[in-house]
């Protein structure tokens, strides 16, 4: 919080710039990958691929692949 300190809230604002720029780089990426992904025929779903490359995986080393989960 900045309690009226100007350098705590162009700090703030510099936080909230950098957290929006973040996000449209990430619904960008998403983006061009389902375009691309769609014009070669295979699947780029961001989605998809973190479950299948990230979540899975996890989901085995825990043992949890088997209990419904």
């Amino acid at each position: 919080m900045a309690m009226g300190n100007p350098q705590g809230l162009e700090g703030a604002k510099n936080t909230w710039t950098y957290a929006v720029y973040g996000l449209a780089i990430v619904i960008g990426a998403g983006t061009l990958l389902t375009i691309i992904g769609g014009i070669f025929g295979i699947n780029l779903n961001p989605v998809s691929l973190f479950s299948d490359l990230i979540m899975d995986p996890l989901y085995e080393l825990a043992g949890l692949a088997g209990s419904g989960n």
